[in-house]
This record gives structure tokens, sequence and C-alpha cells, in this order.
């Protein structure tokens, strides 16, 4: 049977150490994005936590279709407007990034740096990054330097998620943005990265996603394309098990 790892790249902000979990298991039962951010809510965060403080979580999370026929990717985290477990969509190449770097339930952040950092991830070269020099910035201007200063360093051109003088300051409904265009606008996420002191996440991805049969990606296109619900067939296929039709 064809199947594949989930990887969930876990940051944390205060060890300032990372990791890749897997969670193949999990996303049998929940999925990407929405169902699994969920579960790592409910396991991670103590009841009572302060949405604003160290406790709570940041999933920057993308599903099975994620870099397929869409690219949006899903903010997940206690929401400091309502403090019940919160999400936010954003469109844009972040997630499709994130997928590429073979990441594929995305990624997780805990703690809070002592200064603020920007998250780099290059593949496999994860680090965290001074951005005392980006602090206090627009997005606009986040993104754009960002950007410039990576390609530089590995040319490469890089996705960007970033926030601004709101997010740094906590307003409680502060958002985060991509492409200077693409917003994640619901429930604070911008508030919870200013109160982790992160400025931004910079995601560069060259492995390819993963697929348990990349012979179907084809067939799949043009599946969605005539039918769009045999999109869920197809999904299921490339990604848990090899189907019994030898001719597909």
């Amino acid at each position: 049977m064809a199947e594949i790892k989930f990887n969930l790249l876990e940051v944390d902000l205060t060890q300032e150490t990372s990791r890749v979990v897997d969670v193949t298991e999990d996303v049998k039962k929940y999925l990407g994005a929405r169902g699994l951010a969920n579960k790592l809510i409910w396991d991670l965060v103590p009841q009572g936590a302060d949405p604003l403080g160290a406790d709570n979580i940041l999933h920057v999370g993308v599903g099975p279709l994620t870099g397929l026929i869409g690219t949006k990717t899903i903010l997940s985290f206690i929401s400091p407007l309502t403090g019940w477990a919160g999400r936010s969509a954003i469109s844009g190449d972040i997630g499709d990034e994130i997928g590429r770097a073979q990441y594929n339930v995305g990624i997780l952040l805990k703690g809070k740096a002592s200064k603020p950092v920007y998250l780099y991830v290059y593949d496999d070269q994860v680090e965290l990054r001074d951005a005392s020099d980006l602090w206090g910035k627009w997005k606009q201007k986040t993104e754009v330097t960002l950007r410039d200063r990576l390609n530089q360093e590995t040319g490469e051109l890089f996705s960007v998620l970033c926030i601004g003088p709101a997010g740094e300051n906590l307003v409680r409904y502060a958002n985060v943005t991509t492409e200077f265009i693409h917003s994640a606008s619901k429930g604070g996420c911008g508030a919870v990265m200013g109160s982790k002191n992160l400025k931004a996440i910079a995601v560069r991805g060259t492995k390819g996603p993963l697929y348990a049969l990349r012979s179907l990606l084809r067939d799949y296109r043009r599946a969605n394309a005539r039918i769009p619900l045999l999109s869920i067939y197809f999904t299921i296929v490339l990604h848990f098990v090899k189907p019994p039709c030898s001719s597909i």
C-alpha cells in the first residue's frame, strides 16, 4: 500500500529549537489545517490560558489540497478577541511553499521569543533570525526587505507572512498579510504573532510536495475539472492509499 508521512515543523520560540514531528496517524483522523489544529489547541493550550501569553500556540496549517487545486493556508490559535479557538484563512504562495518544503501539515509555533525574530525556513534549514531592524515597519516594507535580503543570500524567492505595528502592539484584531494583498483578518492572529515577538515567517521549499501516487496527478486535475466532487476520491488516493484498479 502506497503511503506517505505527514510532517509537522514544530518551532519552540522560547527554547529557540525546532523539530519535525510525524503526525501521520493524527492526520488520518483529523485531516490537515483545521482538523489537526483543533487537536493541537486542545492538547497543548492549557484551559484559561492568556491568548497573548506564551502558552498560546499558532499553527500555520496546510491541508491535502493546498498547492494542488488551491492555495489556502489556515492560521489557528486561541483568539485574543473571543478567548475561544480561532482561525483565519489566507491565500497566496505561503502554503504552497510550506508544502514544497515537505512540512505537509504546516508549522506549529510555541512559546515566546526573547526579542523580535523572524522564522527562516529553506527546506530542511530552519532558523530563528533577529528581526530588530524590521520591528516597527509596515507589513509591505517588511515583506519587500525580507524578500530582497533572502534573494541576495540564496538566489531564491521566499514567501513571507508578516505583521505590522498593530500586531506588534497587540491590537486584538490585528491581521497578518502576505504578497501585500492577501490577509488573514479574523480573530487577531496578528496580535498572537506580536505577542510571541514573531515579526515574520519566510519560507522557500524546493523539494516538492509529497504525494503517495504522483502518477495520479494528471488524472486528478482532469477529474476535478470535469466533476469537482471526484476530487474527494482522488485526494484520499493521492495522500493515503493505493487504488485497487491497476489501470489508474
